[in-house]
């Protein structure tokens, strides 16, 4: 895809189980969980942008510094897209 911004061709790489690992623990940062009310736990907002932000930057290879110069529509266009890979990749629940 390509980023006018950065007057460049980006990359969405591949969906892996480090990437995935990586971006649950940023978004559990600071979270404590009682296995007996899992469902019912709480998350930090900034954990989900911060967690967001962590799986476009593993994804595309793009740092946090570059993702902040892009346009709001240029950086939803790309966390669309990673959204996208990682649905394929993620098992639904049964």
């Amino acid at each position: 895809m390509f980023i006018k911004t950065l007057d460049r061709e980006i990359t969405i790489g591949a969906y892996t189980r480090g990437i995935a690992r990586q971006v649950s623990e940023k978004a559990l940062e600071g979270v404590n969980v009682n296995a007996a009310d899992i469902e019912n736990m709480q998350m930090p907002a900034i954990n989900a942008e911060l967690s967001d932000q962590l799986q476009i930057s593993l994804l595309t290879g793009l740092s946090r510094d570059v993702l902040d110069t892009l346009e709001i529509e240029e950086y939803d266009e790309i966390k669309k897209a990673v959204d996208a890979v990682v649905k394929k990749k993620t098992p639904t629940k049964k």
